[in-house]
């Protein structure tokens, strides 16, 4: 009679445990004095399975009543991966029962785990920006992050095993490290006290009100010592710090469009902000020892390769498309003036002539319709100027570029 298999996944890296209901000599009852029970596993789910094939797993029996639960951990699979599993049963004349049902279990995952601790300076209080990594035994950087302004950290996905910790500071632009070594995977409170006293400084600034993006940009910016960004797809916005091309500080802005980062060390960073949709230059500072650093970051108003014209060419309209930074159209003008090849006006558009466009864009962009079609406009080349003046500042930027038409 065929086996009735289960499988599970195993409680180390790829494995994975079966279990079986074991017939007897006879069917369905008796004993299995010397017999054989074997396993195939394959991770294709239409494999076709028979005692035949190369591979199975034969494992011997002693004295096995019919009817009893066995098991089995199967060991050297691919760590998780989905493996399917079919048993067989033999007495000691290897009469070979009919293949089990198949059964299949994802196996055993890597074993990955985190170490943690807090970075201070001699007085306990916590210092951000330090660079803190895990070195394998073949001094390989396996994680890497750096504090938070509550001193904190994590270096997380680590195998099993013993690492080095290092903890890198720049203090007045002069680079130092410390090291912990055998340190196994799953410590916490890998602490370093560091033997330097400084008046910590502090950036603090806020995301001027035309560009700040609307509510939807702030779901994940909670108040956060351990906050980092997700990645391009993420439109949270945040600030960053670097030293010596590494980030080594990160912070949410908040709905009002407040930022600040504490308890850092005096020195040059670069700093730059994400507004949710395009970032600004990054920008050199020196922190003086306790200071409070106040930043206002600042980004163009007018994306000069976000600015063109389609269709182009065009036969009876146009559209001309621009995007801004200004997060409302309330918070500019525009104004879009078409001029022919010798340089004479051919069409101007104002304020009242722009509109979201949806077609082309995200947030932030923006088009003029021109429909030519009854016009005297004809055939060649033309110059279109897109001016756009930030309302609150007055500052303003403009972009040409050309179309054809085509009649």
């Amino acid at each position: 009679m065929p086996l009735s298999l289960s499988a599970v996944t195993g409680s180390l890296p790829g494995t994975a445990v079966l279990s079986w209901v074991a017939p007897g000599d006879n069917g369905s009852g008796g004993y299995l004095l010397s017999g054989w029970f074997a396993v195939q596993a394959s991770t294709w789910s239409g494999a076709d399975f028979s005692t035949a094939a190369p591979g199975n797993l034969t494992i011997s029996t002693a004295a096995i009543a019919a009817g009893s639960t066995q098991s089995y951990t199967i060991s050297g699979l691919a760590m998780g991966t989905t493996y399917y599993f079919a048993a067989w049963a033999a007495d000691d004349a290897l009469n070979w029962s009919p293949v089990s049902s198949t059964a299949s279990a994802v196996s055993g995952a890597a074993n990955t785990g985190s170490i943690s601790g807090t970075v201070t300076q001699a007085s306990t209080q916590p210092i951000a920006g330090v660079i803190v990594e895990a070195y394998d035994a073949n001094d390989f950087v396996r994680a890497s992050d750096n504090t938070a302004s509550d001193g904190t950290y994590e270096l997380s996905g680590l195998d099993l095993g013993k690492y080095t910790v290092r903890a890198t500071w720049s203090a007045n632009d002069i680079t130092s490290a410390v090291s912990k070594s055998d340190i196994d995977t799953g410590a916490g409170g890998v602490n370093f006290m560091l033997s330097i006293a400084y008046e910590l400084a502090t950036i603090s600034g806020y995301i001027p009100a035309g560009f700040i993006p609307d509510s939807s940009y702030y779901a994940r910016t909670a108040a956060s010592a351990r906050f980092r960004p997700s990645g391009e797809d993420d439109k949270t916005p945040y600030v960053e710090l670097f030293q010596k091309g590494r980030r080594v500080a990160a912070a949410p802005v908040d709905s009002g469009g407040r930022f600040r980062i504490s308890n850092l060390l005096p020195g040059t960073y670069s700093i730059r902000v994400f507004n949710g949709r395009e970032f600004t230059d990054l920008t050199p500072i020196k922190l003086k020892e306790g200071e409070n650093f106040n930043f206002v970051p600042e980004w163009s108003i007018l994306s000069k390769e976000a600015v063109y014209a389609y269709p182009n060419p065009a036969r009876t309209a146009v559209n001309i498309h621009f995007e801004t930074n200004l997060a409302s159209q309330s918070d500019f003008e525009a104004e879009v003036s078409v001029f022919n090849i010798a340089g004479g006006l051919v069409k101007t558009f104002r304020a009242a002539d722009v509109s979201p466009d949806t077609v082309a864009g995200g947030a932030g962009s923006y088009k003029v319709a021109w429909n030519f079609s009854n016009e005297k406009v004809a055939s060649g080349v033309y110059l279109y100027v897109v001016r756009l003046k930030y309302i609150s500042t007055g500052k303003v930027e403009k972009v040409v570029k050309k179309l054809a038409i085509i009649r």
